[in-house]
Parts: structure tokens; sequence; C-alpha cells
């Protein structure tokens, strides 16, 4: 039985990518980082956008490994590979290069 993608709301995760696009977004309470992530799957490449709740590191073209918890549908109408497209979210709690 294959799982949809709502299914893994609220899962803890762990995936190894490459950022392809970043932007850093000014709040009242502080500055996160939003990316489009693309990740190996197992026929082709998907992507993902993240969500950092602090400046960001690491720059685009690295290679990442991210932990965090899992959401669906996720949305990002600044980062243009993603824009308009409903794809899998993760709220980042840590992350280092791969």
């Amino acid at each position: 039985m294959q799982r949809t993608p709502e299914a893994f709301i609220g899962e803890k995760v762990q995936i190894t990518g490459q950022i392809i696009s970043k932007e850093e977004v000014i709040e009242e309470s502080g500055t996160r980082t939003d990316m489009a992530l693309t990740a190996q799957g197992l026929s082709n490449r998907f992507y993902l956008i993240l969500s950092y709740p602090n400046v960001l590191p690491f720059k685009e073209k690295d290679d990442v490994t991210v932990y965090g918890e899992y959401y669906f549908p996720a949305e990002n109408q600044r980062l243009k590979e993603v824009a308009g497209k409903k794809l899998p979210g993760i709220k980042v709690a840590y992350m280092k290069k791969a």
C-alpha cells in the first residue's frame, strides 16, 4: 500500500540534497531562511521547500543533510524554482553539510 504525502505530516525526517535556491526573510520576530532543496528519489529528482528559523550559513549548490518536521502542502512564491507548486515541506531543526 502506497502512502500519500499527507500521511507523513508531523513526522521527524532526515533527508540529504542540494540547495537550489534560498531567500532570507526578515520578520518582526527575526530572520528565517526559505529554501528549495532537490533530492534524489527512487526514480528521479524531487523538490522540497524548507524553512530554517535563522540566517542560513550555507549557500546555493551546497549539499546538506536536513533534520526536521515534515509538513504538506508547502508553497513559496518567492523561490522561482518552486513558485506556484504544492510540495512537501520541512520545518528545519538542524542542518549540516553533507
